[in-house]
C-alpha cells in the first residue's frame, strides 16, 4: 500500500509540474504575440513618414492622397503671419497646446488625414513631442520652404513646409516628410 502510495504522489507531483509548465508555455507565448501585433511608436512614426512620403498617407477613416495645389481651396497664410513665419508659428502653436490653432496652417489634404482638430490634437499628444526646430527659409521668388523638426521620444519626425505665392495671397502649399 505505501509503494501504491508513493507512485500516486509521484504522479501528482509530474502532473503538478506539467501544469506549471503549460502555464510558462502559455505566457511566454501570449508575450510574444502581444509584442508582435503591438506597432512601437516608432515604428508606427516611420510608417506614417514612409507613406506620406510615397504620396499618401493612411489613417483609419482611409487612405488621404495628397491631392494638386489649387489656390482656391488651399490653407491661406494667417493676416499678420509673414509667410517665412508661419512653420515657426504652427511649432510654436504646437508646443503651446494651440491644436486647432496648429491644425488650421496645416495644408487641406494633411487636415483631411487627421479628420479634426480633436483628431490631430489626439495624434500629436501621443507622440509626445519634447522639442521643436525650424530651420532657416529658403526663399525662391514667390515660393519659401522651411523644414521645421518635432523631436519625440521616440525619433526627430521632419516635415518640410512649402508656401507659395497666388496672385498676392500667400497659401501654405505643402507640408512633406523630409526623412
Amino acid at each position: 500500500m505505501s509503494e501504491e502510495r508513493n507512485n500516486q504522489q509521484m504522479i501528482m507531483y509530474l502532473l503538478g509540474g506539467v501544469a506549471v509548465l503549460l502555464v510558462a508555455v502559455i505566457v511566454v507565448l501570449v508575450v510574444q504575440n502581444k509584442n508582435a501585433s503591438t506597432p512601437q511608436p516608432t515604428q508606427v512614426l516611420q510608417q506614417q513618414a514612409q507613406q506620406q512620403a510615397q504620396g499618401g498617407v493612411s489613417n483609419p477613416g482611409g487612405t488621404v492622397p495628397n491631392v494638386p495645389f489649387d489656390p482656391k481651396t488651399a490653407t491661406k497664410v494667417p493676416a499678420g503671419v509673414k509667410p517665412e513665419e508661419v512653420v515657426q508659428k504652427y511649432y510654436d502653436d504646437v508646443k503651446a497646446g494651440k491644436y486647432e490653432d496648429a491644425y488650421n496652417l496645416l495644408p487641406k489634404d494633411k487636415q483631411a488625414y487627421y479628420g479634426s482638430s480633436q483628431s490631430y490634437a489626439q495624434t500629436l499628444q501621443g507622440y509626445g513631442i519634447t522639442g521643436v526646430s525650424v530651420e532657416k527659409p529658403q526663399v525662391s521668388g514667390d515660393t519659401i520652404t522651411v523644414v521645421g523638426t518635432q523631436q519625440t521620444p521616440q525619433m526627430a519626425i521632419s516635415y518640410r513646409w512649402t508656401v507659395e505665392k497666388v496672385g498676392g495671397t500667400w497659401y501654405v502649399k505643402s507640408r512633406e516628410s523630409a526623412q
